[in-house]
């Protein structure tokens, strides 16, 4: 049986922006981590969010919740909520769920700094 990696974000500011890398299983018992992430940084003013989500191995309803949140708090206030790089596994959960309609993707890892 293979353990999962431990979730983990990194968190790079240069307000109004900041880039988050998001590595491990994001799933119930973690996307509450997320949230607090994004909602502290939302509540501090950055406005321009890009999700590194290269490294993440897997994403269940309750991360792609917080995300779609979060996205329309960052929108409403005229900012932007980017996911960059997507695995497969998350890509079809985007697919399936028509969040990939709704929710901005770049096929690119986020390597700008910010």
């Amino acid at each position: 049986m293979e353990c999962a990696a431990p979730f983990r974000i990194q968190v790079e500011r240069a307000h109004p922006r900041a880039g988050l890398r998001v590595s491990g299983e994001l799933d119930i018992a973690t996307a509450g981590q997320l949230d607090d992430a994004l909602g502290a940084l939302v509540g501090n003013g950055y406005r321009y969010l890009r999700l590194d989500l290269s490294s993440l191995s897997f994403m269940d309803v309750s991360g792609l919740q917080v995300l779609l949140r979060h996205q329309c708090a960052v929108t409403a206030d005229r900012g932007l909520l980017i996911l960059a790089s997507p695995g497969r596994a998350v890509r079809l959960l985007l697919a399936v769920t028509g969040a990939d309609r709704v929710l901005l993707i770049d096929g690119a890892a986020a390597t700008t700094k910010y």
